[in-house]
């Protein structure tokens, strides 16, 4: 077993629950100056870096981890599970300090979790554990980070309530892998949506792809089979752009709302212009400043307390109205390297 201190972070697949809530207001603040003390590498193991939510977080974790004088490299899967695996085993060989993973299947990484954990390596989480009741994450995993989707999806259905007047026919655009956190914002949303009683989930459609392609295809086949459909919310804001794109196409635009989450630049872009209504910010640089945080606590031999827990991030919600409040994700990465 190594005697310096290692660390995993695992930052488990778009999904979040959790105990220890981080403030709501704008940018992350900078890392503490002490954190220089120590020298470290975290690899960050992105199940596709495609995806821009993922994009932002690993660049949020790999700024904070380099100001504080870490070293940082990512890997990427390209949708395979089993590579994955491979990626995990492979950086557990190379003894890096941290492992920060996102995971489609929190089992299907728990033997090579536990291998990691058997070498000497803490494991923190990125919805790794999918509760919201405060506890630490389930072992192997010492600690995660949590975006608040049962607000992202009470605001959704909030939203629609609002702009369909209480009636209508609404269609939902989830990934096409059973990943659990997506999973859970799904099932939130249809329960939110059941409080009113004029609108109707008539369907939910799988984007096997995760990109802006899937998304059109999608709602194109939820418009096709429901020609009265009057809302389309989707998982993250690349499938809303192409379920935009369809609604377009069908010469729909004023007649279909669309809702996205885990609001990237590109959907702050369509927001503003028209071609989305709304989105959810997940705020994945703060979940990347808040996964570092963990790190540097554990690299620095702070009290259990300070790293065993759960940290929710909070969600905000937008659309014409406030849009341009959102601060891009390169002015809040670059404000990650200011000290305090």
């Amino acid at each position: 077993m190594k005697t310096h201190k290692t660390v995993v972070a695992l930052f488990v697949a778009l999904a979040i629950m959790g105990g220890t809530a981080v403030s709501a207001a704008g940018a992350p603040r900078g890392v503490d100056a002490s954190a220089k003390k120590k020298n470290f590498t975290v690899a960050f193991s992105l199940p596709t870096g495609a995806n821009p939510f993922l994009k932002a977080t690993s660049d949020a974790l790999g700024a904070y981890v380099k100001h504080a004088g870490g070293q940082y490299k990512t890997t990427d899967a390209h949708l395979n599970p089993n590579q994955q695996i491979a990626d995990i085993d492979q950086l557990v060989a190379e003894q890096v300090d941290a492992i920060a993973l996102v995971a489609f299947d929190a089992k299907s990484v728990g033997p090579a979790l536990r291998r990691a954990h058997d070498a000497g390596i803490k494991v923190f989480g990125v919805v790794f554990d999918i509760n919201y009741d405060g506890a630490p994450p389930a072992a192997p995993v010492d600690g995660q980070v949590l975006d608040d989707r049962p607000q992202i999806a009470k605001d959704q259905a909030v939203y629609v309530n609002k702009r369909l007047h209480g009636k209508g026919q609404v269609a939902y655009i989830d990934f096409g892998f059973p990943v659990p956190a997506l999973q859970f914002s799904q099932k939130a949303f249809s329960q939110d949506l059941d409080q009113y009683r004029g609108l109707d989930l008539v369907g939910t459609f799988k984007n096997p792809t995760d990109d802006t392609a899937g998304g059109r295809t999608q709602a194109d086949d939820a418009l096709t089979k429901y020609p009265d459909l009057n809302a389309i919310v989707a998982y993250n804001d690349t499938t809303a752009l192409g379920a935009a794109s369809a609604v377009s196409a069908a010469d729909k635009t004023s007649d279909v709302v669309i809702v996205g989450a885990q609001l990237e630049p590109a959907g702050a872009t369509a927001i503003k212009r028209g071609k989305l209504d709304a989105s959810a910010d997940n705020q994945p640089v703060v979940m990347g400043t808040e996964l570092g945080k963990l790190i540097i606590a554990v690299v620095q031999g702070k009290p259990r307390s300070q790293w065993h827990k759960t940290v929710i991030v909070p969600a905000k919600f937008y659309d014409k109205s406030n849009i341009r409040d959102w601060v891009t994700w390169d002015r809040q990465i670059a404000a990650i390297s200011k000290k305090k």
